[in-house]
């Protein structure tokens, strides 16, 4: 009387048509001594790979998946399930000896998923409301931009390079970790504060667009470019002490440069701020200063009206104004 084939036999069948090599061990597991890809077959389900561990990478990408029961208990290298509508990450492996990519897919949380990641952790374009289930650590980079997120409070504290949580509805930063060797990227959210954000950046550090009433929160330091354009800051106090390569602050409402680094490495970009009429409290040390009121290779190329505070300088433009001709009426005769 033959019945239902074993999860077993039904992976075995199923490696055999894909022409997968592989070997069945003696504790009932079977083993694929190189990758398993199984990506772009139009498959709605996995076949019981459940007792299957690969050597190198899984790939079931590009599929017509709604879960992840039946995957692999082990891989080596990547897990990669992107580009599905899986809904839930129940079934994924423990842990993932490389990346692990549930990217642009139709998940809302990510409960389920390893805790252990040794390469990059993906999960961006999914709609994802919490980031619940995350592991604590991701040796790589971290992303989860493109979701509909208003925290990120369950995210991993430490990540290995990147952190990409921008296009989202970021109303706080709090969960991020303290530090972020390479890039961190919050743009394109609702955030009125860097509060909660890392202490220290690597690379770039970039929060342009986005509802920035104030810099409080901010890197200390940050290695090389901060962006903080395309917000609503009326001056760049708080903001990071120390910048390695280029400052942008363009197109906010900067009334004072009160806040900006005594020096920085490269570029300062400061255009798109009408309310800027005095350079006094600019860095003194950079490449190229480009603002509204001119653009200027060093701090003494400055004109020196320029390098008054701002009331002087707000004074000096008034009674340059009042000194002006005034035009002659015209008198219409009789």
């Amino acid at each position: 009387m033959s019945g239902n084939p074993s999860p077993t036999q039904e992976a075995e069948e199923a490696l055999k048509r894909w022409g997968i090599p592989h070997e069945k061990r003696e504790d009932g597991t079977i083993f694929v001594p190189g990758d398993l890809d199984i990506s772009n077959k139009g498959l709605k389900s996995l076949p019981g790979l459940g007792m299957v561990e690969v050597q190198g990478v899984f790939d079931c990408s590009n599929n017509q998946l709604t879960a992840l029961k039946g995957a692999p208990r082990k891989t080596g290298g990547t897990f990669n399930c992107a580009y599905n509508c899986i809904e839930s990450l129940a079934g994924a492996p423990a842990e993932v000896g490389g990346d692990f990519r549930c990217n642009s897919n139709e998940l809302d949380n990510l409960e389920g998923g390893p805790s252990k990641v040794a390469g990059d952790y993906d999960c961006n374009s999914n709609r994802l409301t919490t980031l619940k289930g995350a592991p604590a650590v991701v040796a790589g980079n971290f992303n989860c931009s493109m979701n509909i997120l208003s925290n990120i409070a369950d995210g991993p504290s430490k990540v290995g390079r990147n952190y990409d949580c921008q296009n989202n509805s970021l109303q706080t930063l709090k969960g991020a970790p303290a530090e972020v060797p390479s890039y961190f990227n919050c743009g394109n959210n609702r955030l009125a504060s860097l509060e909660g954000g890392p202490r220290k950046v690597g690379y770039s550090y970039y929060c342009g667009n986005n509802k920035l009433l104030t810099l409080k929160g901010a890197a200390d330091e940050v290695g090389q470019h901060f962006n903080c354009s395309s917000n609503m800051l009326a001056s760049l106090e708080h903001g990071p002490a120390k910048v390695g390569e280029n400052y942008y602050c363009d197109n906010n409402k900067l009334q004072t440069l009160k806040g900006a680094p005594e020096e920085i490495g490269g570029i300062f970009h400061c255009l798109q701020n009408d309310g800027v009429v005095s350079l006094h409290l600019a860095p003194k040390r950079f490449q190229k200063l480009e603002c509204d009121v001119g653009v200027f290779n060093a701090y003494e190329d400055i004109p020196s009206y320029l390098r008054m505070p701002e009331e002087a300088t707000a004074g000096a433009a008034e009674l340059k104004t009042s000194l002006k001709v005034p035009r002659l009426l015209k008198i219409r005769m009789p």
